[in-house]
């Protein structure tokens, strides 16, 4: 009996608890799964803001992205700044309501405009309720308005710290700002040395800055074998003729070109790690000293008399139809054929 009457009371009340769940009106609240959440954020350590001088416009933001690589949503997270100046900063979202398995969310994070000269720093943190918070810090220097700094330029020579030869100048915006271990305002300041813009920048806008500009010494020869009576290797870096021994810009473009003389034709043996069989030789990036040798061995002996030449350069006819490119600004074509049973089409450059 007693034991009948507790199956009917606890009937009786998964009734009521049912029945009260789904009354009308009645608010329902939804959670995520935040078991399995697992948050992470991109950023880490410090992030550092470009810096400033007083009177500095509107900054860019950081973009800062949540990643939730678990397999349940995170819930609700909080964003807060924290710190030592969290006055200083403005966050595009101070809440995010859910991040489901395997997607991302973000947010920005900007200086404010109008701060005075001082170095702000603060802390970001994401948290929530079912995560492990996560949190990143930045930074933003202001600097007082005409405040200058020096910029130092450190030169090396085949790996090994050297003078170069030439004035070593700062320029800016096309002009000359400043020589080398002088001061300039602001921005991010081209490195010229000599007459050459070097490529590489040093940014000096908030407090000292150094950069490195590396040469390499490119040395080029050729060595003369076969039938040949003479041959020589000429060079390009980034499209500018070199000679050897010149000092060249790290990463810059470097070509050989080797060419013999007083042969019917001739084969090239470079003394590279690609043993190149052609008459050029290409280094793409310059990263190391180079000192390259091509063997141009001569094949047969040419006729006494070549067909026609092209600056002093001999060469035959291989049919009766022939096409000549003319591809410099200033080659000379003398004709030495026999006109009478061959036709010559001559295709000079176009005029620039």
């Amino acid at each position: 009996m007693i034991q009948r009457m507790q199956h009917k009371l606890t009937a009786v009340l998964l009734i009521i608890a049912l029945t009260v769940s789904m009354l009308p009106g009645m608010a329902q609240e939804v959670w995520a799964d935040p078991g399995g959440a697992e948050m992470s954020l991109r950023t880490i350590g410090t992030h550092v803001f470009n810096s400033v001088t007083e009177g500095y416009g509107t900054q860019p933001f950081h973009q800062e992205t949540i990643d939730n690589t678990g397999d349940g949503g995170t819930g609700e997270l909080t964003i807060e700044l924290g710190g030592a100046n969290p006055e200083a900063f403005t966050l595009s979202k101070t809440s995010i309501t859910n991040i489901e398995a395997n997607k991302s969310d973000y947010f920005n994070i900007t200086p404010k405009t109008g701060l005075t000269a001082n170095t702000y720093t603060a802390t970001v943190t994401v948290s929530g309720p079912g995560v492990t918070a996560k949190s990143f810090d930045v930074s933003f220097l202001v600097s007082p308005a005409g405040a200058t700094y020096t910029a130092t330029i450190r030169t090396y020579i085949d790996d090994t710290s050297s003078d170069v030869t030439g004035k070593v100048e700062l320029w800016k915006n096309g002009s000359l700002a400043a020589e080398a271990e002088k001061t300039e305002t602001g921005g991010y300041t081209e490195i010229h040395i000599g007459d050459d813009d070097t490529g590489i920048s040093v940014g000096i806008n908030g407090g000292p800055n150094s950069n490195a500009v590396n040469y390499y010494t490119v040395n080029f020869s050729s060595i003369t074998a076969g039938t040949a009576d003479a041959s020589s290797v000429t060079a390009t870096a980034n499209g500018s003729s070199i000679s050897s021994g010149t000092l060249v810009l790290k990463n810059a473009s470097v070509i050989f070109t080797a060419k013999g003389k007083g042969a019917a034709s001739y084969t090239y043996g470079w003394n590279d790690a690609g043993s190149t069989t052609t008459a050029t030789l290409s280094i793409a990036f310059l990263k190391t000293p180079v000192n390259v040798a091509c063997t141009v061995a001569g094949v047969g002996e040419p006729p006494a008399e070549p067909d026609y030449d092209i600056n002093g350069d001999g060469y035959l006819w291989t049919g009766n139809s022939e096409k000549i490119v003319l591809s410099g600004d200033n080659d000379i074509l003398n004709q030495k054929m026999d006109r009478r049973s061959r036709s010559m089409e001559i295709q000079l450059p176009s005029m620039r």
